[in-house]
């Protein structure tokens, strides 16, 4: 996320979609594996040994709540050569149908009032790894429904030195703060995801096809799909999208992305596939979508 305070800048480190289900006991974990978008201010990169030092698994953990409470751990881990001090926290959170993850103020499913930390600042050695335990404690009172929070983890002494650019009266520092983040959703009652295909669009060349996944279940799901794309009896060419978040009673838009050695000339094609979802992608949704290019004016 980008924020400015005056003539300060940072950027930071938001982990989006993982991969790979383990399943253990009553709820779901998944491997440390990252897909991170990262978003930089004032057009400044991010330093390879700022988001290598510090890491953080599972990236998603799925609870069921009993008589209330729900724990779980997180493991933060220090592959850099100085020790330093990293500090979790949560926020409010969904993914939104074309830009993926959004931080939030407030949520109807906010399930930060309820969730503790133990502890919420840890010491990490170089090459050296700490848990943090975390336990929600569900209101008696609260609807049967899916709670959300992003677990952000953080460096509280291990920042990049900030850049700093002048140009005429102004001057911009940018800092970069690494921060790495774990979906927890924490269910009450019996629910599931509901998926269905809710249509495609495609606007060439600007905008490769999507195909937008709805969720009217009360339980996010994360999906995958494997698709081809036929002219005629003629494939074109073929690929998966990989693992996303479609979130309890939401949408998202799942994009194609072509090879970079492929290009769709003027004419009629076929986009046909599955949407994958559930324990080890053992459920699925198939598609069959027409779309035309058109010539060049």
């Amino acid at each position: 996320m980008l924020e400015e305070q005056s003539s300060h800048c940072t950027s930071q480190i938001h982990i989006l979609d993982p991969s790979t289900m383990i399943n253990s006991s009553n709820f779901f974990l998944r491997s440390s594996q990252l897909l991170s978008t990262v978003l930089v201010a004032a057009s400044t990169l991010i330093a390879p040994a700022a988001q290598a030092n510090l890491s953080v698994s599972p990236l998603v953990v799925e609870l069921d709540s009993r008589q209330g409470q729900a724990q779980g751990t997180i493991t933060v881990g220090n592959s850099g050569d100085d020790p330093f001090r990293a500090r979790s926290y949560a926020v409010p959170f969904t993914y939104d149908r074309d830009t993926g993850f959004k931080e939030l103020k407030q949520a109807a499913h906010d399930l930060t009032p309820y969730l503790q930390f133990s502890p919420p600042e840890v010491s990490i050695p170089s090459a050296d790894r700490r848990r943090v335990r975390f336990i929600t404690r569900l209101a008696p009172s609260l609807p049967d429904g899916e709670y959300r929070a992003m677990i952000f983890t953080e460096t509280l002494n291990q920042i990049v030195p900030p850049e700093v650019v002048t140009s005429g009266e102004t001057t911009v520092t940018t800092t970069i703060l690494p921060r790495l983040g774990v979906a927890v959703y924490v269910r009450k009652g019996k629910l599931s995801p509901n998926l269905l295909i809710d249509g495609m669009r495609f606007n060439a060349p600007e905008q490769p096809p999507q195909i937008l996944v709805k969720n009217t279940g009360k339980a996010t799901a994360i999906v995958m799909s494997e698709w081809t794309i036929k002219q005629a009896d003629r494939e074109i060419a073929k690929g998966l999208v990989q693992d996303t978040t479609v979130i309890a009673e939401g949408d998202r838009y799942l994009t194609i992305k072509l090879p970079e050695t492929t290009t769709l000339s003027p004419g009629d094609y076929q986009l046909q596939g599955n949407v994958l979802w559930g324990f080890n992608h053992s459920q699925k949704i198939p598609y069959k979508f027409q779309f035309t290019v058109p010539t060049k004016k």
